[in-house]
């Protein structure tokens, strides 16, 4: 017993006497002019360390953070973890928490994961927040051991009711996807999310405004504004975004183009791409900002780089000269220079590869029909084929009569049929129109007069012509419809070669 008191005020003694002496030199946290490490007295070391070896956890955990982490005394990595853990071995949450730590990183000790989640479980279990985090983290990402979204949701809530905000961010978070066992739960999600939100949380900010969208929550733009501003004030890229779209669309506060084209010129500037994107648009448009094209084409560019496909689609088109809609197909575009042309196509490809289906469209016609490039109709098939997997109407459209004619490729009738009715399934009238007449002849597959009826029908109601042409010249309810449609298309493919070789009888003149 005396020994115990005896101890007890050697180390108390030493500790006071260590303390003392960084007091008097103020080194404790302070730093010495033109000293590149700042400097602690060997002799209040040498006093920490006797109160360390005597069992005083406080002089422990200084001498663990000094050789940790300090600024004031060199790194070492091993006797920080040898103080460390005779503080761990009386149980001290911090020195607990950063052996741990380091046995799971290997620093200092022999990386051993399971020994590493003994010790942080033992902090954890004292309350230790900091703790709690990385226990939750742990089970969240099943790192060295199974995930689970339960236990890791048990961690974090432990911290978040301590009002840890990072806490309550990654539990509002981990309740908003769900995850193995958890469910996502978007009420809960929102209830710690606030709080972290109130807490200055920016990601937090964000999500909740996003979810105030409508995405987990009942649509409330006044929520979302509120809460993309505040996320917007801290720097956060996507709520600058998004606050710029509440502004233009005038959701949530009053249309505000000005403040619009403000956030989202920040956001661009930030290295959004979308945004750079839209700052485009407006740059064209004149929404919140004087109309400038060159600027308008800077944004776009700038996108393009960055590698948003529609941004590369557009600038292709913008270069061709034809930034309204997509390239005209029934048209020459054979006009800008072959550099300008060159640019264009780069452009285009660049956003085909990742399954643009209008560049694809469009590098399918330019090969198809030698728009700007050689004709190559081999390229051209492999764009429409790419497109009609894509589900694009128009690729489906020109890979099914591409095939159904032979036309640069092996002719193949029943697939070029398939990829006609998912075209003509789609909408696209030519595809309805020729459905209507390879059912309802002999020129293609099964006959039906009663489909050909439905297809031309269909596309008629869209305006095609030729197809209210057939309507109204043939007597459906015939039995011989068939064979009257039959010959109304015999005799428009006779007037259209017929029409043919007039013209080239012309220019043959000429």
């Amino acid at each position: 017993m005396a020994k115990d008191v005896r101890n007890h005020e050697m180390r108390a003694k030493a500790l006071k006497l260590g303390l003392d002496i960084l007091g008097q030199k103020n080194l404790f946290v302070g730093l010495i002019r033109d000293q590149e490490k700042p400097l602690i007295p060997e002799k209040a070391i040498n006093y920490f360390r006797r109160a360390a070896k005597l069992g005083s956890v406080e002089a422990q955990l200084f001498l663990g953070r000094l050789f940790y982490q300090s600024d004031n005394w060199p790194l070492d990595s091993y006797e920080a973890a040898k103080w460390f853990q005779m503080a761990a071995d009386q149980d001290a949450p911090e020195a607990c928490y950063m052996i741990g730590l380091m046995r799971r990183l290997g620093q200092g000790l022999a990386k051993n994961l399971d020994l590493g989640l003994f010790y942080l479980l033992k902090a954890a279990s004292q309350g230790l927040v900091m703790a709690q985090n990385a226990v939750a983290n742990i089970y969240d990402s099943g790192e060295g051991l199974p995930q689970d979204s339960i236990e890791a949701a048990k961690w974090w809530r432990l911290a978040a009711e301590q009002g840890d905000a990072q806490a309550q961010r990654d539990l509002g978070l981990l309740y908003k996807r769900g995850h193995g066992q958890l469910k996502s739960d978007e009420a809960e999600a929102a209830k710690w999310l606030l709080l972290a939100a109130n807490n200055g949380v920016v990601d937090a900010q964000f999500y909740l405004s996003d979810m105030y969208l409508g995405h987990g929550l009942e649509a409330n733009n006044a929520e979302a504004y509120k809460w993309s501003l505040e996320a917007a004030r801290q720097g956060h890229l996507e709520a600058m975004f998004n606050l710029s779209l509440l502004l233009k669309n005038g959701e949530g506060a009053p249309k505000d183009l000005e403040r619009a084209a403000y956030w989202l010129l920040q956001a661009a500037e930030g290295g959004h791409v979308q945004a750079q994107f839209n700052m485009a648009i407006f740059c064209q448009e004149g929404y919140g900002v004087a109309p400038d094209t060159n600027e308008a084409l800077r944004w776009l560019r700038k996108a393009a780089e960055n590698g948003l496909p529609e941004a590369q689609y557009n600038l292709a088109l913008a270069i061709i000269g034809d930034s309204e809609a997509a390239l005209d197909c029934s048209q020459d575009s054979s006009h800008g220079d072959s550099m300008e042309l060159t640019e264009a196509i780069h452009w285009l490809r660049e956003a085909a590869s990742v399954g643009h289906v209008e560049a694809i469209a469009n590098l399918g016609t330019m090969y198809f029909e030698a728009q700007g490039v050689p004709q190559d109709k081999a390229e051209a098939c492999h764009w429409f084929k790419m497109g009609a997997e894509l589900g694009h109407s128009l690729c489906q459209y020109n890979y099914g009569l591409i095939l159904l004619k032979g036309d640069g490729v092996e002719e193949n009738p029943d697939l070029g049929a398939y990829w006609l009715q998912k075209a003509a399934d789609q909408g696209n009238s030519q595809a309805q129109l020729i459905m209507a007449l390879t059912s309802g002849t002999e020129l293609g597959w099964a006959k039906d007069i009663k489909k050909a009826h439905n297809w031309l029908a269909l596309a008629a109601k869209q305006g095609q012509s030729e197809a209210l042409f057939f309507l109204e010249s043939v007597d459906w309810n015939s039995p011989h419809a068939a064979e009257d449609l039959e010959f109304e298309i015999n005799c428009r493919l006779y007037l259209a070669t017929l029409k043919n070789s007039q013209g080239q009888e012309e220019r043959n003149v000429h």
